[in-house]
């Protein structure tokens, strides 16, 4: 796997918990923070060199390059509301 990017110039350092995206505040703040990040594509052209090998094979989780993997995926889905049909 090549060498992450440099963290200590990206806008989620020290922010580790917020970029799990447990929570759909933690994706929404994990989403900000990528978009003022001064590492963006280097910090995307990362995960692209590193998609297959990365946790065991299982891919990434939470928000890395203001993009939503793994689970994060999940809990964005659940609070994404589908709209109801009406009855006409």
């Amino acid at each position: 796997m090549k060498p992450l990017v440099p963290l200590e110039k990206a806008a989620c350092t020290g922010h580790a918990t917020t970029m799990d995206g447990q929570t759909m505040e933690d994706i929404v703040t994990a989403l900000r923070l990528c978009s003022e990040c001064p590492v963006i594509v280097e910090c995307r052209a990362w995960v692209h060199n590193n998609a297959r090998g990365y946790h065991g094979g299982q891919g990434f989780q939470g928000v890395i390059g203001g993009r939503i993997y793994g689970d994060a995926r999940k809990v964005l889905h659940r609070s994404i509301k589908k709209p109801r049909k009406r009855a006409a």
